[in-house]
Formats: C-alpha cells, sequence, structure tokens
C-alpha cells in the first residue's frame, strides 16, 4: 500500500489483526477511525487466507466515521462467499487472471472494480461503460452505453475516459492460446 498510494495519499494507517484468528482488530479499528480517514481497504479472503466474517461490523466502523469502504476480493470465492456489497463494502476490486486468461507476451492479466450503483463511485471511471436494459420485448435485455455525458465524446475536456488498447488487449491475442 505505501509503495502504490505514497505519491497521492499523504497518510496509511494500518490495523492490527488478531494473531489467533487473523481477523481484523474491530477495536483498533475503532480508535483509528477518524474524519481524515478517507477509504478503508482490506482483502477478502486475507493474503493468508482468513475469511473476514466481520464486514458489516467494518463498514459500520467506518461508514461511521464517515469513511469508504473498499475490499480486494478474489472472484472466484465469491461462488461461495457473500456478494461484498452486501456487508457493506462500497468499492470491491480483484485480480481475473486466475478466471482462465492465459498469460501470453507479457499480458494475460486483468482486473475489476465494482461500486456501489451511485453516481459518487461510478462517475470517477476512466474508461466507457455499459449496462443491461430493458428492451422493447418483455423479459429481453440488452446492452448499451451508459452516462454517456462523462465521456469524451460528449464532454471532451471534461472527459473521465481514456480510449486506447487497454479493453482490447485480450482480443488481439492469438486463438490458439485460448485452450
Amino acid at each position: 500500500m505505501r509503495n502504490y498510494a505514497l505519491s497521492t495519499v499523504p497518510t496509511i494507517t494500518l490495523v492490527d489483526h488478531d494473531p489467533e484468528t487473523g481477523l481484523l482488530d474491530l477495536e483498533d479499528l475503532k480508535k483509528k477511525m477518524t474524519a481524515e480517514v478517507a477509504v478503508f481497504y482490506y482483502e477478502n479472503p486475507s493474503f493468508l487466507g482468513v475469511i473476514e466474517h466481520q464486514g458489516a461490523a467494518i463498514a459500520e466502523t467506518v461508514h461511521g466515521a464517515g469513511g469508504v469502504v473498499a475490499a480486494g476480493v478474489d472472484p472466484i470465492s465469491l461462488g461461495v462467499l457473500e456478494a461484498p456489497a452486501r456487508y457493506g463494502v462500497d468499492i470491491a476490486c480483484g485480480d481475473v487472471q486466475g478466471l482462465g486468461i492465459p498469460m501470453q507476451c507479457g499480458g494475460g492479466q486483468g482486473g475489476f472494480i465494482a461500486t456501489q450503483d451511485e453516481p459518487t463511485f461510478f462517475a470517477e471511471f476512466n474508461a466507457l461503460m455499459f449496462g443491461v436494459t430493458p428492451t422493447i420485448v418483455e423479459g429481453e435485455y440488452g446492452f448499451g452505453e451508459v452516462f454517456f455525458e462523462r465521456t469524451s465524446y460528449a464532454s471532451r475536456e471534461k472527459a473521465k475516459d481514456f480510449l486506447g488498447t487497454m479493453a482490447q488487449l485480450h482480443a488481439s491475442a492469438p486463438v490458439s492460446t485460448w485452450r
């Protein structure tokens, strides 16, 4: 965290964990949560594989101090664990390489980010966004670009998006490596 955030985040405060269970120490979190804390980040499961089942209590503490909760999650674990939004996480992110993207030519890595369905969060994404919407046929859905006014097509110099090769890298890999 210190390496990635040092240039943009003035202070990083670490919260203790219980050495016996590996769970976050809620009392230490409560002591360290102040109005100065913008975001509290934790991983679930943790680096050591501990499943943090105190998510609702963590979110209540952080939100009570005016902060945002972010969690790094393993997407495969979400097949059996509760969705982060259900226990109060505002921003969830993780690595998707383990979902079957083959390594090739120094690439093959990717990540995901998901937020609560609020413009405060999703308006800051720097990519084109597509969403699901009902069509004129009842029960049928289609995909379309959403929140168009934040793109460079609509607002040029005030845009949040970056158009480049970021979304096309996996599509350009030779098909023979996808097996």
